[in-house]
């Protein structure tokens, strides 16, 4: 599941976040100077899924399992921030929403899942 919530969420950081005036924006998109948190949740997909092979090429390793418990938590965690910012430009200059931002936020919660997951399996 990580590998898999890793895709997503660069997926998610990819499609476009929301729409302004005809003009689409993603997560890579240059809004006058603003910082860009596209190539974050990519570093946390890249991340994420290092670790994905790590624990199948190896098994269950502990500090493995809840290191991406943390990184997965932080990804989960700037996707509701940047989808909070999103809706308040929605609210405040009539944009519309994209699918990206959501897409990102359920890759980030299955790579927790699947982190999760890895943490409780017990092997022998």
């Amino acid at each position: 599941m990580l590998l898999a919530g890793a895709a997503v969420i660069t997926l998610g950081a990819l499609l476009p976040w929301f729409e302004l005036a005809g003009e689409s924006f993603n997560g890579f998109s240059d809004l006058g100077g603003e910082v860009k948190d596209g190539p974050a949740f990519v570093l946390f997909a890249i991340i994420l899924a290092g670790f994905g092979v790590a624990t199948l090429a190896a098994g269950r390793l502990l500090p493995i399992a809840i290191l991406a418990v943390v990184i997965a938590s932080f990804s989960a965690l700037a996707a509701i921030v940047d989808l909070a910012d999103v809706m308040d430009a929605v609210d405040f200059v009539g944009a519309s929403t994209g699918p990206g931002l959501p897409i990102a936020l359920v890759g980030s919660l299955l790579a927790l899942a699947g982190s999760i997951v890895a943490l409780a399996t017990r092997r022998r």
